[in-house]
This record gives C-alpha cells, structure tokens and sequence, in this order.
C-alpha cells in the first residue's frame, strides 16, 4: 500500500537526530530530521520546512543541509542538540 503524504498535511512530530552531539572545535555532526504526520506516516522532506540556524555563530555554525561546525570557544567540549528533544509533538 502506498499513502501519499505531501505539503498541505500537518505535521505531527518532528524527529531530529542525533538528539545531540558533543563537539571539539573544529568537529563537526550531521543532523537531520524526519516529519511525521497525523497518521504517523513520514512525509517527504521537501514537505517538511525545517530550518537549521545557530544563535551563537562563534561556538558553532550549522548550514541549510544541517552540518554542525563547532569553532573555537572557551570550552574545549561543546553540546549540541535539536529541538531540546529529539522528538517533538507539534
């Protein structure tokens, strides 16, 4: 059986992973992410608008696709995660 899920349908839960990451300057993590609808069903990327962004661009930078790059800062570990959680009702 095959449901088509595309743009118009609510998103149910967002999954990111990995739920966090502990980087050393110059490290970086690849996260992603997964759209789940009201069925539970996954829906197709390109209809699930997710933005990665950084608040903090000398601790780390992250592009559009979700690469983390941590850059130097005071500490010499740094954590970093996804939505506070790695899954989350919307």
């Amino acid at each position: 059986q095959v449901n088509y899920v595309g743009p118009g349908r609510r998103i149910k839960t967002l999954v990111i992973n990995p739920d966090e990451a502990a980087l050393r300057p110059g490290e970086s993590q690849q996260f992603t992410y997964t759209g789940f609808d009201s069925s539970d069903v996954a829906m197709p990327d390109d209809s699930v608008p997710v933005h990665f962004v950084t608040t903090n661009a000398r601790v780390a930078t992250v592009n559009a696709a979700g690469l983390v790059q941590a850059q130097q800062s005071p500490g010499s570990l740094q954590r970093f995660g996804g939505l506070n959680h790695s899954r989350r009702r919307l």
